[in-house]
């Protein structure tokens, strides 16, 4: 086993030397970096033990300015008002000097009163004596009297279930006993988990199981005696069920009428239901098959009805080929309630009394867009819904806590809660009018930029395909001069996830030292719907990538982005999309930040079944990026995209060749970073795509920082946080 020593590097100011990290293996010289983590992270270290000495020391008093000016832009807590939930306003505050957030919460009746304390993150921290913490799910119970969450210790990559008692502040044991202050508590469970929700009685909760295949109940504190996990939803590897790899998720409706355990494939989806009554334990046989699955037909379940009315209707909000932007139909009769709309995906519904609320975007534009429609016997089937329009200032919105009484209860609320925010606007809170004369009214406070810049939408030409635009948000500093200018461009596209165009404190100071951002939504996310991401998934993967290369073009050729200072910063799956631009066409990046990159897809998909899989990652990578090891015509187009099977071509081209490949000062500046607990993107594969660079182009620019203590979402608090970025930004 290898070993580097930090110290002897960083005196000597020397580079490591890939080649005692490489192996002898013609096929693969990495392959000794996955079988021996240990040698993956010790060859991490030690780069990042040189850029430490010899990049980041000597920019150390830039990087405090910068970590400063990110922390002078955090949102103040008044940016978004406590939210009702049950009896209480639940307020997330960040104290003077604290790390991570506090959530409290005072009695709705009386809101002057102390605040209650309900989760306080930092003191976590300390508890456990540890510097990494992951959150899962955190839940309420329904009679507000305890507080679940999930939590991953040490970043081992498993989750458990914690339960606190909140009139006393105790962790409760399995049976519902105070645990000992002061010592880390005992999970309520010994099984790790991937999901939870809590059972109608708030003694009593549903979890599903680390890997996504199982269902089950466990109950803390009925009958004061330690209840075990009792499993009674399966799903094997292979689903039977759905014919394709699947996970379960767990949901409530928005009344807690009822329970839902989703079993979700690639294409196809199915449906157990139970009827929840309030204060009662609801048996597991309760939970039951409401739709057989469909080819290409997903389902998520939601409850319609008048406010007075004792029993909830249940809805389901389908995606299907005749609706592939999803429409609502009732449950028991099949009626539309919300037609499909093929100029309108929806991404959130709710229904709120009466009032059917319908978050998603708008598919001409990309832009978050709103419906509201009157449901049944306030309106007849068929009518058309509203479409008020959003804050254009603000482009990403959320639903707020929107807490509803137990149905029967003549009380909705008057108004449904956003929060709305925009790369240069925090967050605030967007009213929507349900009740009354005003229907549909917006109310939004007014909320000042927190930097002098202006926004852009562009739509930009694909080369690819005739008749697509790849939309990009661009955001100039308001007195930048005319001509190319310094841009920052972000870019994701992969599992349908949409890159946010949210409020982040890091990027402001960089658009106050005139640098340019461009957000830039290339197919594979969901912008402009489910086909967006389909044709950037599987066989059409290659979109993402000549979409990005498109709109970089675009940005300088029409003399917006200076080529010679374009940089671009890439998390996870985007990094596939950047790291082709740097082996492919170097010319339109001077500098990149590969952020926990996702670089060996060939490789991680070869190896499923294995350890990835026990993780429950197995289902999504497949749907992504198709399984290579059953269609050789995929391999190839994989083979063609991935990012270390190209990087490892070149390698064995300058090795035939006896001699590095020359053309490593032409590419981009770039910056890796790795995680030691990231269970996602392994640091040995990160090890292995940095010492085959580093190889392959000697003279090329290369630094590299290893996280010690977070994983793959990282977890270093404000103060770590902004440290990070300041050190990626500064390295550029």
């Amino acid at each position: 086993m290898l070993r580097w020593g930090r110290s002897a590097l960083a005196a000597a100011g020397l580079r490591p030397r890939p080649s005692l990290a490489l192996g002898s293996s013609d096929a693969d010289p990495t392959v000794n970096l996955h079988a021996d983590p240990e040698a993956a992270i010790g060859y991490l270290a030690a780069e990042a033990a040189w850029t430490e000495a010899a990049v980041m020391n000597p920019l150390a008093s830039e990087v405090d300015a910068l970590a400063a000016g990110m922390l002078r832009k955090l949102p103040p807590d008044s940016a978004v008002p406590p939210e009702r939930v049950g009896e209480y306003l639940v307020a997330v505050t960040l104290p003077p000097g604290a790390e991570y957030p506090v959530v409290s919460r005072t009695p709705a009746a009386a809101p002057e009163s102390a605040p209650q304390l309900v989760l306080d993150l930092n003191t976590l921290f300390d508890t456990f004596a540890t510097s990494t913490l992951q959150f899962g799910d955190v839940k309420l119970s329904p009679d507000g009297a305890r507080v679940a969450h999930a939590l991953d210790v040490g970043g081992a990559g498993s989750m458990h279930v914690y339960v606190k008692d909140l009139a006393t502040g105790a962790y409760l044991d399995a049976a519902g006993w105070s645990q000992p202050p002061g010592a880390p508590p005992a999970p309520v469970t010994p099984d790790p988990i991937s999901a939870l929700e809590w059972d109608a009685d708030s003694r009593g909760l549903i979890v599903v199981s680390d890997a996504g295949d199982a269902v089950g109940m466990v109950g803390v504190g009925r009958d004061r005696a330690p209840s075990s996990t009792h499993w009674f939803l399966s799903a094997p590897a292979d689903s039977q069920l759905l014919s394709e790899p699947a996970h379960f998720d767990l949901g409530t409706t928005s009344r807690r009428s009822y329970l839902a355990a989703g079993l979700f494939g690639a294409s196809s989806s199915c449906l157990w239901i139970a009827r929840s009554s309030p204060g009662k334990p609801t048996p597991p046989e309760a939970f039951k098959l409401v739709r057989e699955p469909v080819p290409s037909t997903k389902y998520f379940a939601a409850e319609w009805g008048a406010d007075t009315e004792p029993d909830a209707r249940l809805a389901l909000i389908v995606s299907s080929p005749a609706w592939p932007n999803y429409a609502i139909v009732d449950a028991a009769t099949d009626e539309l309630l919300l037609p499909h709309d093929p100029s309108f995906a929806i991404e959130d519904a709710d229904v709120v009394g009466n009032v059917a609320v319908v978050l998603g975007r708008e598919l001409d534009s990309g832009l978050p867009g709103l419906r509201l429609l009157r449901l049944p016997p306030d309106a007849p089937l068929g009518s058309v819904p509203l479409a008020p329009s959003l804050p254009s200032e603000l482009s990403s919105f959320v639903p707020g806590a929107n807490w509803q009484p137990p149905r029967g209860t003549p009380s909705a609320p008057p108004s449904y809660r956003l929060v709305g925010d925009s790369p240069i606007h925090h967050e605030s809170p967007v009213d929507v009018k349900l009740s009354g004369a005003g229907f549909g009214r917006i109310a939004a406070s007014a909320v000042a930029p927190a930097v002098a810049a202006t926004v852009e939408r562009l739509a930009v030409p694909s080369s690819r395909d005739a008749g697509v635009s790849i939309p990009v948000t661009v955001v100039k500093p308001a007195d930048a001069p005319n001509g190319p200018m310094p841009f920052l461009t972000f870019v994701y596209g992969a599992y349908g996830m949409s890159l946010p165009e949210t409020y982040d404190e890091r990027w402001l100071p960089m658009i106050e030292r005139g640098v340019g951002l461009a957000y830039i939504h290339v197919r594979g996310g969901s912008e402009l719907g489910p086909e967006w991401h389909a044709r950037g998934a599987r066989e059409y993967k290659a979109n993402s990538i000549s979409d990005y290369v498109d709109c970089l073009e675009h940005l300088q050729s029409t003399g917006l982005a200076d080529p010679s200072r374009t940089g671009a910063l890439a998390l996870s799956a985007g990094a596939i999309v950047v790291a082709n631009v740097i082996l492919n066409a170097p010319h339109l990046l001077s500098a990149a930040v590969l952020d926990v990159p996702f670089v060996d897809v060939l490789g991680a998909l070869d190896a499923h079944r294995g350890v990835a899989a026990a993780r429950g990652l197995e289902a999504a990578d497949l749907a992504e990026y198709g399984d290579p090891r059953s269609d050789a015509m995929l391999r190839k187009t994989i083979e063609a995209y991935c990012p270390h099977a190209q990087l490892l071509a070149l390698w064995r081209h300058a090795r035939d060749a006896g001699k590095a490949d020359a053309g490593g000062a032409n590419r981009p500046r770039l910056l890796v970073r790795a995680a030691v607990n990231d269970d996602r993107v392994l640091p040995a594969s990160v090890a292995a795509f940095t010492a085959l660079y580093r190889s392959t182009f000697p003279d090329a620019e290369l630094a590299v920082e290893v996280e010690d203590d977070v994983g793959h979402f990282g977890d270093a608090g404000k103060m770590g946080v902004a440290s990070i970025k300041a050190h990626e930004l500064c390295s550029k």
